[in-house]
């Protein structure tokens, strides 16, 4: 266990996406799945109608704050498990991470428009296990549901061009991809990983190592990842 109070996901949670219908492995670095059809198209057109009023700009987390990064140019909005398509959402969701729905962060819908993109980016904030100290933006995480150690990435309504979620971290060599930290590669970049998701297709991916193997957790830097520009 972490200092602070969170831990890793386990082997078991890891594996529980290898029985949700439609899942498919797409990658080993970070270990990620490909569900389609998650969600259909009528869900995700409630989704979109419940957050567009209360769509503002997106924001990153900061000490103490969420704050407003050049990093993210999308609109975003948190949606409460009291929407019952945000229930449903959650509870799929839980049952592909095999995580309880307390250890869920939430709904956060985001729409990009044309040009707009989201830089590389770790989701976990505590990029020091098990080392390095805890930085104190982790303390809105550890004290309300642990640190972000998975991300699942729902499309609600795909654009004509990009949009793809791509790992810059990850770059195919020899027919493999592999883990290149030293090497950022970019969306436009052939050998970089990347996914591109239909209407109510999902990815989820892991940021960190499973307990089993790295029990005060350990980064997997593969899961660094970027929306790439969005056209139309």
């Amino acid at each position: 266990r972490r200092a602070g109070g969170w831990r890793p996901q386990s082997l078991s949670q890891m594996q529980a996406a290898e029985s949700f219908p439609g899942a498919v492995k797409f990658s080993d670095v970070p270990v990620g799945y490909h569900i389609s059809g998650f969600l259909s198209h009528e869900e995700c057109d409630v989704l979109i109608a419940q957050a567009t009023p209360h769509l503002e700009q997106s924001r990153t987390i900061g000490v103490g704050e969420n704050r407003l990064s050049a990093d993210r140019t999308s609109m975003g909005a948190w949606l409460p498990t009291s929407v019952p398509a945000v229930s449903a959402l959650e509870t799929k969701t839980s049952k592909l991470t095999g995580m309880g729905l307390q250890r869920l962060e939430g709904t956060h819908i985001l729409r990009y428009e044309d040009n707009q993109s989201y830089r590389p980016h770790m989701d976990n904030c505590d990029s020091g296990a098990p080392d390095g100290p805890i930085p104190p933006e982790c303390e809105l995480f550890l004290g309300r549901t642990g640190d972000r150690v998975g991300t699942v990435i729902v499309m609600l309504h795909p654009p004509i061009e990009g949009g793809a979620t791509a790992f810059p971290l990850v770059h195919k060599v020899d027919g493999q991809y592999q883990l290149i930290k030293e090497k950022q590669g970019y969306c436009s970049d052939k050998d970089v990983l990347k996914v591109f998701l239909e209407k109510g297709d999902a990815i989820l991916f892991w940021s960190y190592f499973p307990e089993e193997t790295h029990p005060r957790g350990e980064v997997d830097w593969g899961a660094m990842h970027t929306g790439c520009k969005v056209e139309g």
